[in-house]
């Protein structure tokens, strides 16, 4: 259980404060990747990587062979996977990365999900 658990979206998205930079403290993404990203191991390796930086979240493939994830965490949290999200695992070819930022969700796991 995340620590804005308690609180529905629209009160936990009151909550937050912007660092000196003007993010948001937390955040919440969408990321659309594109390329050779399926079948090389991106969903679990994205799953590694995101736990390794202590994000909530999850990570699909798309019947269209994109990979989705959904990223909750801090503002440093989500960009440093995003960058990871730009080459991937060693064997995925990643062509395009397309970001749409989302209200805050505040999740403590990050999972893998069946194909949407």
């Amino acid at each position: 259980m995340g620590p804005f658990a308690f609180l529905d979206e629209r009160k936990s998205s009151q909550l937050l404060q912007m660092t000196r930079d003007g993010h948001y403290e937390h955040r919440s993404v969408r990321v659309l990747i594109s390329g050779r990203v399926q079948g090389v191991g991106f969903r679990y390796a994205s799953c590694r990587a995101a736990k390794s930086l202590g994000l909530g979240g999850w990570v699909r493939n798309l019947t269209d062979g994109r990979v989705e994830m959904l990223l909750s965490g801090t503002h440093t949290q989500v960009e440093k996977m995003i960058e990871w999200s730009h080459s991937g695992p060693a064997y995925a070819e990643v062509t395009d990365v397309h970001l749409q930022e989302c209200a805050f969700e505040p999740i403590s796991d990050f999972t893998s999900r069946q194909t949407k």
